[in-house]
């Protein structure tokens, strides 16, 4: 004798099971710009080779993520778990010879201290993939997926999945543009208050001692004026 499950109870099992699926998808949603919104994405053209949108130079703060250069169809494969990155021997020798003892395409280590950028985020059903990119190193340029996984179907909150990258990545600061050179600073007798000021900046005191004579302190020295022009430099 079999039994069946009354309409009602086997319409509700549906109806959970499709709330419970449309949760991790928007969860999914939500996981990609969470990490979309810390880092500025970075768009290559589709050869990778140029940029067509500069985004966020990244910091490595990990060593041992393996990159193959971009004229490989298809980027190596990194794990990141447990505090440190991970490749499979299988993964590596995608890019090697049947025999192992040459490379089919250019290959490299990247360590903690050097940057990359990141291209695109995709929320798998068991991880986020993160998509890498290189600057141009001694003429070949890298690319790399990094994989966050987590437990298939159950994605873990926004936040969380973010904190677990930022074990891995940090933001490079922002170079900072070459000086401009500026004014000479040496004072010289007859020069104006405007041209001193330019040089010193603003006067800490200022002494009038007579309408024609004023004696300008500054942090390091005291500049006398006659009639507006310098007269002595102390």
């Amino acid at each position: 004798m079999y039994l069946t499950r009354p309409p009602t109870v086997a319409l509700a099992l549906v109806c959970a099971l499709a709330m419970v699926s449309t949760a991790a998808l928007a969860q999914s949603d939500s996981i990609a710009q969470r990490i979309e919104s810390a880092y500025v994405l970075t768009k290559p053209t589709a050869d990778m080779t140029d940029i067509v949108k500069q985004g966020d130079a990244l910091v490595l703060k990990k060593d041992d993520l393996f990159m193959c250069d971009i004229s490989s169809g298809i980027p190596s494969y990194n794990t990141y778990k447990r505090g440190k990155i991970h490749q499979s021997l299988l993964n590596k020798m995608k890019f090697f010879t049947a025999s192992g003892s040459a490379p089919t395409v250019p290959t490299r280590m990247f360590v903690a201290g050097e940057k990359v950028m990141l291209t695109d985020v995709e929320t798998l059903d068991d991880g986020v993939r993160l998509s890498l990119l290189s600057d141009n190193i001694n003429g070949h340029s890298y690319k790399a997926y990094l994989v966050l996984p987590f437990s298939k179907g159950s994605p873990p909150s926004p936040d969380t999945v973010l904190q677990t990258l930022k074990e891995v990545v940090s933001v490079a600061p922002p170079t900072q543009p070459a000086p401009v050179a500026s004014q000479s600073r040496t004072l010289s007798v007859g020069q104006t208050k405007d041209q001193v000021i330019a040089i010193l900046g603003q006067p800490t005191t200022v002494v009038k001692l007579s309408n024609s004579k004023e004696i300008y302190y500054f942090p390091t020295m005291k500049v006398t004026f006659n009639n507006g022009h310098v007269s002595n430099v102390q």
